[in-house]
């Protein structure tokens, strides 16, 4: 099946290819609102997962499982939680049921950066 021209049938790798929403660059984390596009979203949308490559074609691809590193923002403690974006590329706490279910195996806030288990 093809969204966006990309052809989903065959991908089965960690990353797959996503046309990138406005402003998405290698790094942020990304949710997924419309049919084939990754971006950055709302504050509080589930994550999906971490755009590793943006092409200037404006496709790219989505580390979405693994162990990886996310930019985050507010408090993540260690364990499994919800975890959503906060618009800006950074992974936040879910909240309200509303999130993607995964590990935090830790932080490190001098680089603002989290281990994340995406299973």
């Amino acid at each position: 099946m093809k969204l966006n021209g990309i052809e989903y049938g065959g991908q089965d790798n960690n990353a797959l290819t996503f046309t990138m929403g406005v402003g998405v660059v290698a790094g942020d984390a990304v949710t997924v609102k419309v049919a084939g596009t990754a971006d950055r979203g709302t504050s509080g949308d589930p994550l999906y997962g971490k755009a590793s490559i943006v092409e200037r074609d404006g496709r790219g691809a989505v580390e979405r499982d693994g162990i990886v590193i996310f930019p985050y923002a507010g408090t993540l403690n260690p364990g499994y939680q919800q975890l959503a974006v906060n618009g800006l590329g950074k992974v936040i706490a879910g909240t309200g049921g509303n999130g993607r279910w995964a590990w935090v195996l830790g932080t490190d806030s001098t680089l603002g950066n989290a281990v994340i288990d995406l299973g």
